[in-house]
């Protein structure tokens, strides 16, 4: 494993409607939080000493940032972060700014930038759709996920908690979309998540079939400190790792550990830390891992991605 010089690049919307792309030696500290479940996916960035034009217009308000119907504008944002010796940057979060604002911090100004994958989408699209029996749940979920289309979110993946199910009544869907999915996929004991503006609708169990840069967690590849168990899931820290993908199968291996080492799904990613190529610091990743089959509740299956 040879891991040097962490870069990052962020793509962001400013008021103007000029669209920035920073990267390093511009110090970006980083606090961004993934999970595979309902709650919403949140991205905190602070980046130090912009420039005086791009700072101003990087500033978002509620307040003041609306269209001409009183509704919040959509202020896109992509961060991508890697090492310099792999020749990558992965995606690691994408969308829409929910705050934005400037401070000083000494002799530093701070541009403090607050983040929700799916905001817009979440807060805007509507649904209005009946059908009649027969129908069948992944047609009802497209449907449902295509009108969150124009803000930017896409359908990511139907795991099996539908598999068996034969609807035989009619359905309607009226209201937020974001909340008919949801209710749709925690109805049938699974949840709904939306990552890099991809909505998810899974099952307890299921994972996905992804090609992964990081199969496997042990010291080689940068497991740090013992792995901690939790119920029937273990929490794992890391050296940050971009590469490491939401509902991927992972294998654990630790040394200190034996009893926690097998195969697990990433139900959720943590990354801290800071990117700079003019300040010291580190940066770290934290993974929260469920066990692969947990006793009573439904078998999941390995889902493709379209």
């Amino acid at each position: 494993m040879s891991k040097w010089q962490r870069s990052y690049t962020i793509t962001i919307q400013g008021r103007s409607g000029r669209v920035y792309t920073l990267t390093d030696p511009l110090t970006c500290v980083l606090d961004i939080d993934l999970r595979a479940t309902s709650s919403v996916n949140p991205a905190h960035f602070q980046l130090l000493n912009l420039s005086p034009q791009v700072l101003a217009d990087l500033e978002y308000d509620s307040a003041i940032d609306t269209d001409g119907k009183g509704q919040l504008v959509q202020r896109p944002v992509v961060f991508n972060a890697g090492y310099v010796s792999e020749g990558v940057q992965p995606v690691v979060f994408q969308g829409d700014v929910t705050r934005a604002f400037n401070y000083r911090d000494g002799t530093d100004v701070v541009t403090d930038i607050a983040c929700v994958s799916g905001l817009t989408a979440m807060q805007k699209a509507l649904v209005q759709r009946a059908r009649a029996a027969p129908w069948t749940p992944q047609s009802e979920v497209e449907a449902i996920v295509a009108t969150m289309n124009p803000y930017g979110v896409t359908l990511g993946a139907v795991g099996g908690l539908f598999a068996g199910y034969a609807p035989t009544r009619g359905v309607n869907w009226i209201g937020s979309s974001w909340d008919c999915v949801r209710r749709f996929a925690n109805g049938h004991g699974g949840d709904a998540f939306i990552h890099l503006n991809k909505v998810y609708v899974m099952g307890p169990n299921d994972a996905l079939n992804v090609p992964s840069a990081v199969p496997q967690l042990d010291a080689t590849t940068g497991l740090l400190g013992t792995p901690r168990r939790a119920g029937w899931n273990v929490d794992a820290r890391m050296m940050f790792e971009p590469r490491v993908q939401l509902l991927q199968q992972i294998r654990l291996l630790s040394s200190v550990s034996p009893s926690l080492n097998g195969t697990y799904v990433v139900w959720g990613i943590s990354h801290r830390g800071i990117i700079s190529g003019a300040r010291d610091g580190g940066a770290e990743t934290s993974l929260f891992l469920q066990q692969n089959t947990i006793p009573g509740v439904k078998a999941g299956v390995l889902v493709t991605p379209p």
